[in-house]
């Protein structure tokens, strides 16, 4: 079984009080390595960070596929 273990570039376009809670509670650090632009977060995420924001239907664009 291959695993992807690639980090990515993700925006979250202009979330909510609600969906920063959700990716809070997703166990991802908003604190460290987010950032905040034109109302916007962007993250650098891993496959399964990834997932977790697909589970709790948080919406995401992919800026760069392959941050390695």
């Amino acid at each position: 079984m291959n695993i992807q273990l690639t980090n990515k570039r993700i925006l979250i376009t202009n979330p909510s009080k609600s969906q920063l809670f959700q990716v809070k509670e997703a166990g991802i650090d908003l604190a460290c390595g987010a950032i905040f632009s034109e109302g916007n977060l962007i993250l650098e995420l891993s496959q399964l960070e990834i997932k977790k924001l697909s589970e709790r239907n948080i919406n995401y664009s992919v800026l760069i596929d392959d941050l390695s």
